[in-house]
C-alpha cells in the first residue's frame, strides 16, 4: 500500500498538483505512524508475556524450595524431639540407679547422639537468585514479597540459634573420663564401654545431659515454628501461581 502512495505522489508532483497530493501524503504518514505503534504494542505484549512466564518459573522454584525445606525441618524437629526425650530418660535412669540390659540402650543412644546437632539449614535459593539479580519485582504480590522477607529474616535467626546450640552441646570433657571407644565403631553404630556406677555418681554428667536435653528441645521448637511459617508461605505462593500467574 505504501508503494501505491509513492506512485501517486510522484504522478501528482509531476503534474504540479500539490493540493491534491497533500491528503495522500498525510495518509502515508498516518499509516507509517500506526505501523510503528502496532509494532511497539506487539513488542510490549511479547515482553509482558516473557516477564510473566519468568515470574511464574521463579514462583514455582520458590514453591519447590519450600517443599524441600518443609520436609527437612520436619525431620529435624522429629529427630530433635527424639534426642531430647532420650536425654531426659537417660537423666532419670542415672538418678534412679536402675541400670540393666533392657535400658542400657537409652544411655547408649544418649551418649552417642547428644552432640549430633546439625547447624545446616537450607536456603531459599530461588529467592537469593532473584535478590542478587535485582528481579524481586517479578513477585508482583506485595504481601507475598513482604512475607518472604519475614521468612528470610526468621530463617537467618534460627540458623544463628542452631550454630549457638551446636557449640553448646558439642562438648565431650564432661563424659570423656567415663567412655572408652572400642575398635570397630562407626558413625552409624556406637561402640564404647562405660561404668554406670561411676557415671551415676557424677552430678556434672547428669546436669550436663539435662541441660543438653533442654537445648535439643529448643532446636525442636524453633524447627517446628519455622516449618509452620514455611508451610504458610508455601500456601501463599501456590495460591499466587494458581490464581494470578
Amino acid at each position: 500500500m505504501i508503494s501505491l502512495f509513492r506512485k501517486i505522489r510522484q504522478k501528482l508532483l509531476q503534474q504540479n498538483r500539490i493540493t491534491r497530493y497533500l491528503p495522500h501524503a498525510i495518509g502515508e504518514i498516518f499509516l507509517v505512524v500506526i505501523g510503528i505503534l502496532i509494532a511497539l504494542q506487539v513488542n510490549n505484549w511479547n515482553q509482558d508475556r516473557l516477564e510473566k512466564r519468568k515470574s511464574k518459573e521463579f514462583h514455582q522454584r520458590l514453591s519447590n524450595d519450600l517443599d524441600q525445606i518443609i520436609i527437612f525441618l520436619g525431620e529435624i524437629e522429629e529427630y530433635s524431639s527424639l534426642v531430647a526425650n532420650q536425654l531426659d530418660e537417660a537423666v532419670e535412669l542415672l538418678e534412679s540407679g536402675e541400670f540393666n540390659d533392657s535400658n542400657k540402650q537409652i544411655l547408649d543412644f544418649a551418649f552417642g547422639n547428644y552432640f549430633r546437632l546439625s547447624r545446616h539449614l537450607p536456603e531459599l535459593s530461588a529467592y537469593e537468585e532473584m535478590k542478587s539479580s535485582g528481579q524481586l519485582g517479578l513477585i508482583y504480590n506485595l504481601e507475598l514479597r513482604e512475607e518472604l522477607s519475614k521468612y528470610i529474616t526468621q530463617q537467618k535467626l534460627v540458623s544463628t540459634i542452631y550454630e549457638d546450640l551446636n557449640e553448646k552441646v558439642n562438648q565431650t570433657t564432661f563424659i570423656d573420663p567415663y567412655l572408652k571407644f572400642e575398635a570397630g565403631g562407626s558413625v552409624t553404630k556406637n561402640a564404647f564401654r562405660y561404668d554406670f556406677s561411676k557415671i551415676q555418681r557424677d552430678r556434672v554428667v547428669i546436669n550436663t545431659l539435662s541441660r543438653y536435653a533442654f537445648h535439643w528441645k529448643t532446636k525442636s521448637s524453633f524447627s517446628r515454628s519455622l516449618q509452620n511459617q514455611a508451610t504458610e508461605l508455601h500456601e501463599l505462593i501456590q495460591k499466587e501461581i494458581d490464581t494470578s500467574l
